[in-house]
């Protein structure tokens, strides 16, 4: 508001004033007491007009009439029947000093002179003075006391007393500049657009009674132009700025260079060309701004404007991209915050801070993002949690960090960011939700943990719900809103997120008002929804909307946009799919162009130039498959291999790698491929990582099916399969990987470093049994996770550590085939092998009749046809094991003495019986056609599997055995035949079983008793969910709510585990979507370490399976646990011989394990 001036005690001498001033006496009495009210009222001796003066006082007090101060007293008390002696009493109270009266002695003062001016005529020689003492007190109540209501009532009074005087006429003008103060009072007390505007009508009302050429006159316009910013503020008001900027503008043109309020004048210029900038950026303007606030601060030396200064700088470089203009706020921002303390301190790291954060955008200089991160949790320290920049201030801090954590992909720092994110968001501050929102989309993006996607939307959600439709962020907390959706339908493939995604995506372009520096960003991400609608819908004026709104974003890009790469590659992407569908080269020529010019301009560092790569590679790479640009070809394969070296997300680093690779599979180069193609496999376990929940590591496996396969074949063409065995097993079955991971034994570490040793075991065992999705777990068990993997790192640096939990090498891997041939499969479309194991190394089976697409369909036909498994069977023998076992020279038993071998299967393949493959019609020519008449089979989720069940405690002659029946389940058919299993078992088990039989089956029960038996059985229905395998559980008494799943059975650790029975439906079927995770429930009773599993592929008959545990315990009870493959092929030849026609029949157990 700037000095006040000297206009408010400038009464001119009077009679009024200058009259003897004393006390008033009653004839005969000393001075009144007016210490309570009913003392006036005792007091009958007072004369009329004394008496109603002091009852008008009193009654405008009120209540807070009963015990006055001593200076209320004393009006009271001085008050005569001589209205010519009112005014005296009031200067009297004014002189003491403003500060010092009381608010009732300021209320006694304006009661009475509002007395006197009712009870007086408008000529009396008083009135002026009167009219004077009365503005001042209630100016004093309302600067003071923040007594508002005296505002209205002192227009009410005043203005008509003074409005109709001539313009120079300097009490009309004292008036005024009362009234002015008076509502700046009340802008100050409650602020509110009503009081600005009082204001501005106040300080019109001054300015009418400057002439041109008044020395007031440039800083009262000066002000006025302040009060129309500070309604911009309050209603976003752009007229309001325009107002400003015409009024300080003025006041610079009146002012001379000696004005003694040049200063302020220069300053207020300043700030408001700097707004009206906002509105309409321009940079001259704003240039011309940075000039008048430096000429503000040669005018201002106590005046500490750097930050101003500053401000307005990073505002050129924003709208201009004047690179110079950003270093220079950050030296100005620099120097603030060095000098700052205390509250002002943290303020001057959040702005230096900030602008940064956008240098390090602007460039990549790692050193420039180390540096705000350091400012701002500097300022996120410093300024109390209640400041109402403290909000701000922690938003911007978690934004930083999240940038941070895209530069080098650190989880400690993002789940910094959400921390901080999450304590701005505590009292549902809009902005803070809304950047909190965006960072776990991040965290999303980055890790694929759903629950902090399902976090963002409702936070999101919260944030949009709350935020008034002419809010000015509405815009931007409407299009995050619809990101999170999109990439929830990413996620779920539910169409009506898209759709609401793209809905969310117009709303928020139709709020963006033309200030809006986000409006780039809403068309780009509208443009990308709408491209993936297209890639839905195959809808052409879809695509076409969307290569429209990905052009309209680039035109509104700002230079210094941070976000600019990155929608500069949705518009590449946009363009790319739009020539691909009309095939109009000039299309492709704009994206190629973009993508390369926008590349050339981005520094090194910059944290968009990953998205940019891939985008512009993918175009590079159309025009080498439509044009044969073998050049391009070549430079998108090595700018996406750059791009997958880059911290993004292990995702998008396995596509950028794979991509790549296949201008070197177009162009034969293998051994390049190859090496690729392993880069790609070693990320495979990260879409894994320990910090999701299963239902998200499965997801994001299945993201990338397929890439192991086909990296096998390059390394197969490129001459190695040792190589292609190690990538097999590193890529394929990971789940199982890693659950056996926390089983390995730590005899080695805890003999070295036990207290390693110790945390490992303790963080393995929580993060396996981790089974919450819930959003407020989610931190913890990322942080867990953080932990893990640097502790790990720790472990591999010590001497002899190296290869801790890492997938074994190729020569390891080979110790599975001392007891038979181990036979892994790779099936691509590149080229289709099987991988024999044998102690001698790794054979390779050329397999030119199998590819991916008919694998699948034969394993569809195969489940869906029961016409068809003779056909099938047959083709599996020409084409699969056929081939395998004519290389391995495997023709049948030598004596009594069966050979043995271990299907590996992968993909598709997992589905068909490949122990059952062949010509099953009898004939004598030569070997049988059969592979059960020339081996044993046997089956292993991985090689590694199989080593694990191998280094289990052998066969215990001291069979205990758990038996668990059901023969009727609720909603199930009946299962005559499981009493009849039970009989079996009851007649071969050397000992009584433990039996748990219907009621007495359920969940907990049988997870408690399977520690304390080595053999288990379970007669029971099977349930199996292709769509998600680990949700797939045996049914008990207690199924509908808490069933026996997969994850259950894998999370145990059983130590003389030897045999499980799974005498139930399709126990060994994969899942459709995770075929090489190879998940079902006889893997997981492997892992939890039974060294023998007896499964089913597919649904069993009842009666039928009875005859097969007979056949099946008749052996194992005689011979121990180590004959169960044996036993199963004996029981499963017994079976064909029964049911010959019936392949689903007698084909569907299997022997999985050691």
């Amino acid at each position: 508001m700037g000095p006040p001036l000297p206009w408010r005690y400038g009464w001119r001498k009077s009679r009024c004033a200058n009259r003897t001033r004393r006390p008033s006496r009653l004839r005969g009495h000393g001075p009144v007491s007016w210490r309570s009210a009913p003392q006036l009222r005792e007091r009958t001796t007072l004369t009329m007009r004394g008496q109603r003066a002091r009852a008008a006082i009193l009654d405008r007090l009120g209540a807070s009439a009963g015990q006055l101060p001593s200076d209320a007293c004393a009006v009271l008390d001085r008050i005569g029947d001589d209205p010519l002696e009112w005014s005296a009493i009031a200067v009297d109270l004014f002189e003491k000093g403003e500060d010092k009266a009381s608010r009732q002695a300021l209320d006694a003062v304006a009661a009475l002179m509002k007395f006197a001016l009712d009870t007086t005529s408008r000529q009396h020689p008083c009135r002026e003075h009167y009219l004077g003492c009365y503005g001042v007190a209630l100016e004093l109540l309302a600067e003071r006391f923040g007594d508002l209501d005296v505002v209205a009532e002192a227009e009410a009074v005043l203005l008509p007393e003074v409005e109709q005087r001539a313009a120079n006429d300097s009490f009309r003008h004292r008036i005024f500049h009362s009234l002015g103060r008076m509502a700046v009072a009340h802008t100050l007390h409650s602020p509110s657009a009503d009081a600005t505007r009082a204001v501005i009508r106040a300080r019109l009302r001054m300015l009418s009674g400057m002439p041109p050429g008044h020395p007031d006159r440039p800083e009262m316009m000066s002000r006025l132009g302040m009060a129309y910013h500070d309604l911009f503020h309050e209603e976003d008001d752009n007229d309001a700025v325009a107002e400003a900027v015409r009024w300080t503008r003025e006041a610079l043109a009146e002012a001379r260079d000696d004005h003694p309020a040049l200063g302020q004048i220069l300053y207020s210029v300043s700030t408001a060309l700097r707004h009206q900038c906002e509105l309409t950026p321009n940079p001259d303007l704003l240039r011309e701004a940075i000039s008048i606030s430096r000429a503000a601060a040669s005018r201002l030396p106590d005046w500490d404007l750097r930050s101003d200064t500053a401000q307005l700088l990073f505002s050129l470089y924003e709208h201009a991209a004047d690179d110079a203009a950003l270093d220079e706020s950050i030296e100005l921002f620099g120097g603030w915050a060095a000098d700052a303390t205390g509250t002002d301190s943290g303020l001057a790291h959040g702005k230096l801070g900030n602008a940064l954060r956008a240098r390090y955008q602007r460039t990549g200089d790692p050193d420039d993002l180390a540096e705000a991160v350091r400012t701002m949790r500097h300022a996120v320290q410093t300024v109390p949690v209640g400041h109402p920049s403290y909000t701000v201030l922690a938003s911007n801090l978690s934004a930083v960090l999240s940038l941070a954590d895209n530069r080098v992909s650190d989880e400690t720092v993002h789940g910094e960011a959400v921390r901080i994110g999450r304590t701005a968001a505590g009292n549902d501050d809009l902005l803070a939700l809304n950047n909190l929102g965006t960072t776990l989309i991040g965290r999303f993006t980055q890790t694929g943990d759903s629950r902090a996607l399902r976090e963002a939307i409702d936070t999101l959600e919260r944030a949009v719900r709350a935020t008034p439709s002419k809010d000015p962020f509405l815009a931007s907390r409407l299009s995050n809103l619809g990101e999170a959706l999109y990439y929830s339908f990413l996620r779920t493939g539910d169409p009506r997120e898209l759709d609401r995604a793209i809905d969310l995506g117009r709303q928020a372009i139709a709020a963006a008002a033309g200030r809006d520096p986000g409006r780039a960003g809403y068309l780009s991400r509208l443009s990308v929804r709408l491209h993936r609608k297209y890639n839905e819908t195959d809808d052409l004026t879809v695509l076409t909307e969307a290569a429209a709104r990905a052009r309209d974003a680039i035109a509104a890009l700002r230079a210094s946009d941070p976000d600019r790469p990155v929608l500069v590659s949705a518009a590449i992407h946009a363009l790319r799919s739009l020539f691909h569908a009309t095939t109009r080269p000039e299309v492709l020529e704009e994206a190629i162009e973009l993508g390369r010019a926008e590349l050339a301009a981005l520094p090194a560092g910059h944290g968009g130039r990953t998205e940019l790569l891939a985008a512009f590679s993918a175009a590079l790479q159309r025009r080498y498959f439509d044009f044969g640009d073998r050049a391009a070809g070549q430079e998108a394969s090595r700018l996406l291999l750059a791009a997958s070296l880059t911290p993004a997300s292990s995702i998008n680093q396995i596509l950028y790698t794979r991509a790549a690779a296949l201008f070197y599979i177009s162009e034969r180069e293998w051994e390049t491929a190859a090496n690729a193609m392993a880069h790609a496999v070693k990320l495979l376990p990260r879409l894994a990582s320990r910090r999701l929940v299963r239902a998200d590591q499965e997801r994001q496996l299945g993201t990338a099916a397929g890439v192991v396969h086909d990296a096998c074949a390059c390394a197969l063409n490129a001459g190695d399969p040792e190589r292609a065995l190690a990538l097999l097993e590193h890529g394929r079955g990971v789940l199982f990987a890693q659950a056996l991971e926390n089983r390995d034994e730590l005899t080695e570490l805890r003999e070295q470093r036990p207290d390693l040793a110790d945390e490992v075991a303790q963080i393995r065992e929580r993060l396996a049994n981790w089974s919450t999705g819930n959003a407020a777990d989610a931190d913890e068990q990322h942080a867990l996770t953080v932990r893990w993997d640097q502790l790990t790192t720790d472990i591999r640096a010590l001497p002899g550590f190296a290869h801790f939990l890492l997938p074994p090498p190729a020569d390891e891997l080979l110790a599975a085939a001392t007891d038979g041939p181990v036979v892994l499969f790779s099936i691509s479309d590149f080229r289709s092998d099987a991988l024999v194991l044998t102690p001698g190394g790794v054979e390779v089976v050329r397999l030119p009749g199998v590819t991916p697409e008919e694998i699948r369909r034969r394993a569809t036909e195969f489940q869906a046809d029961a016409n068809s498994v003779t056909e099938t069977l047959e083709w599996l023998w020409d084409n699969v094991t056929g081939p395998v076992l004519e290389h391995v020279g495997l023709h049948g038993p030598a004596g009594d003495r069966w050979p043995r071998l271990w299907w590996c299967p992968t993909g598709p393949l997992s589905f068909l019986p490949l122990h059952a493959a062949g010509y099953h019609q009898p004939s004598s020519e030569g070997p049988p056609k059969t592979v059960m008449d020339r081996v044993v089979s046997s089956y292993t989720p991985t090689v590694r599997a199989l080593l694990h069940a191998r280094r289990r405690p052998g066969f215990s002659a001291d069979v205990n055995a758990l038996v668990v029946t059901m023969p009727n389940t609720a909603a199930t058919p009946d299962l005559p035949g499981v009493a009849h299993e039970a009989g079996i078992l009851a007649d071969n088990l050397p000992r009584r079983p433990t039996v748990l039989r219907e009621a007495d089956a359920v969940r907990d029960r049988v997870l408690a008793e399977l520690p304390r038996h080595n053999w288990a059985h379970f007669a029971c229905h099977g349930f199996s969910d292709p769509g998600d395998p680990s949700a797939s559980h045996l049914l008990l008494d207690d199924h509908a709510t808490k069933p026996l799943t997969i994850l259950d059975i894998s999370r145990l650790h059983l130590e003389n585990a030897d045999l499980a029975c799974l005498s139930a439906c399709s126990t060994a079927q994969v899942g459709t979507t995770l075929t090489d995770e190879t998940i079902h429930l006889a893997a997981a009773f492997n892992l939890a370490g039974y060294r023998h599993v007896i499964a089913t592929l597919w649904p069993v008959r009842d009666r039928p399976a009875a005859r097969f545990t007979q056949t099946v315990y008749g052996t194992v009870t005689a011979e121990g646990a180590e004959s169960t493959a044996y036993a199963v092929h004996a029981a499963t030849l017994e079976a064909r011989k029964r049911y010959p026609q019936h392949p689903h029949v007698w084909a569907a157990h299997i022997h999985t394990g050691a």
